[in-house]
């Protein structure tokens, strides 16, 4: 799995996803300053799930179907170490559930 960590998700979460390919949006060209429409764009482009708490990203997910896919985060403030262990632990228990574009899994 590859992933794009939004601005608003800790760049240390990278650290925990060792073994998967991690981009964070502060490393696009403009960074943090990118327009929404560049990082889905960047995610759609190079198959990135997004990881956000922002829910313009749902939003566009849900009208354009762009980037393919979305995890929004909505865990409220925290201290980032909370949120890094919470993502991390429902990245992990739902990796194995990864399929390719187009095929669901259904509880």
């Amino acid at each position: 799995m590859k992933f794009l960590l939004d601005a608003n998700i800790p760049p240390s979460l990278a650290e925990e996803f060792s073994e998967f390919e991690v981009h964070l949006s502060s490393s696009l060209p403009k960074g943090n300053a990118s327009k929404d429409s560049e990082i889905i764009t960047y995610a759609f482009e190079n198959e990135l799930i997004l990881i956000t708490k922002d829910i313009d990203f749902f939003y566009s997910f849900i009208q354009s179907r762009k980037p393919q896919k979305v995890i929004l985060v909505k865990l409220g403030n925290m201290k980032s170490s909370m949120m890094r262990t919470s993502i991390t632990g429902m990245i992990i228990r739902n990796a194995r559930f990864h399929l390719p574009a187009g095929r669901r899994v259904w509880p």
